[in-house]
């Protein structure tokens, strides 16, 4: 089968691009021809072409400044991906969510070749309640509105929409009615790249210290840097033995949070970005895997990367009661759940950073569910998706 896979983030950037990837790829080891368009990282008026584990990736020409390219409104990258894809051979087109480099493409192929099946992917709550609430600045209202109701109409075009979330297949069947198809399809696990290895043997190839506490906190966006910071801070004063590894970019609010507590502040490893291929290691040579995530509707309509990451690492999860997070915790025993409230949330760390029985037990069962949740097992589901 010929598919493609069409988003508005540009390659190795961002959640909506990695899940595309591994689905791709997943796809790919089924033996079906997968064509995933990207937009463009620099300015250029010619397509840049690369294969990533037999997934041709196709970076769009983009005229505009980067920050229009990212968010899809290149008008350039636009009609560039309808002209192609119009003449492209394929039997299913697949949309990462809504933004309109993702989906006129799409509509244009529908409309012109109705035989091909038309697909969405819904994996944020990008109107009202949910990123919209989150933009500043002078033209905010504007974003804010264009993507409100922007989402709402992609998500009643298609034939069929993946929301990530129960919350978002929730939304999405108001939205669509009852005589659509909407699917859930959640998050796997890269099992391939990351894997459980000795914490030990990690930390001295990092030359990290071998008899503290660390925890793991990996990003690419994130709601949740208040909670992170303050439950840090809180955990500090509990116990002088415990780091925190940020593996990301830079986050603004909890740096300017975290400075208020010198100790904390000095108790942060700082990796920043780290490649894909590398990412094992870190995760490695960390006790526990840190996920913040306030019961906020934004939140509720996510089910992050990191959290397969997190099972792949085979290493406890300690968050809070929301969403899809509180979903797998709760059923499967791969991590503890604890109160938003920064002190209670840190006491339990504490407390689970004691029982090494416990963190063994539970590691040993994320890894065990990661190996169920792989992205080719979610790569088969869509499969199915695509064939009924």
């Amino acid at each position: 089968m010929n598919i493609i896979f069409s988003t508005y983030e540009a390659k190795e950037i961002g959640g909506s691009y990695l899940r595309s990837l591994s689905l791709a790829e997943g796809l790919v080891k089924l033996g079906h021809r997968v064509t995933l368009w990207t937009s463009a990282r620099k300015l250029s008026i010619w397509p840049r072409f690369s294969v990533e584990n037999g997934v041709v990736v196709v970076e769009s020409i983009g005229l505009l400044p980067y920050r229009f390219r990212k968010g899809g409104y290149d008008p350039f990258d636009i009609f560039f991906r309808c002209l192609v894809i119009l003449f492209s051979k394929c039997q299913v087109i697949h949309s990462f969510n809504h933004r309109p480099s993702a989906t006129i493409p799409a509509m244009v192929r529908k409309i012109c070749f109705p035989y091909t099946k038309w697909f969405l992917d819904w994996a944020d709550l990008w109107g009202k309640g949910g990123i919209a609430d989150r933009r500043y600045g002078y033209f905010s209202f504007l974003t804010k509105n264009l993507d409100h109701y922007m989402e709402k109409l992609f998500i009643k075009l298609p034939d069929v929409v993946t929301p990530i979330s129960d919350d978002l297949l929730r939304k999405a069947k108001i939205i669509r009615g009852k005589s659509k198809q909407t699917l859930f399809l959640g998050v796997g696990a890269n099992i391939d790249d990351i894997k459980p290895d000795s914490l030990t043997q990690a930390r001295k190839k990092l030359n990290l210290p071998i008899k503290s506490k660390i925890l793991a906190y990996l990003y690419v966006g994130t709601y949740d840097e208040e909670l992170l910071a303050k439950t840090f801070m809180e955990l500090r004063k509990l116990r002088a033995d415990v780091n925190l590894m940020l593996l990301g970019p830079t986050l603004p609010v909890f740096e300017e949070i975290i400075r208020q507590n010198k100790l904390a502040s000095q108790a942060v490893l700082r990796f920043g970005v780290v490649k894909r291929e590398a990412l094992s290691q870190y995760l490695a040579a960390c006790d526990l895997m840190f996920l913040p995530f306030a019961n906020k509707e934004i939140n509720l309509g996510k089910f992050p990367n990191k959290l397969g990451d997190y099972l792949a690492a085979g290493r406890p999860i300690v968050s809070n009661p929301t969403g899809e997070v509180a979903k797998i915790l709760k059923k499967e025993k791969v991590g503890q759940l604890f109160s938003e409230n920064p002190e209670e949330f840190a006491a339990g760390i504490s407390e689970l950073l004691n029982d090494q029985k416990k963190i063994d037990e539970l590691g040993k069962n994320a890894r065990q569910l990661a190996e169920k949740l792989s992205w080719l097992s979610v790569a088969k589901q869509l499969e199915r998706f695509y064939l009924k």
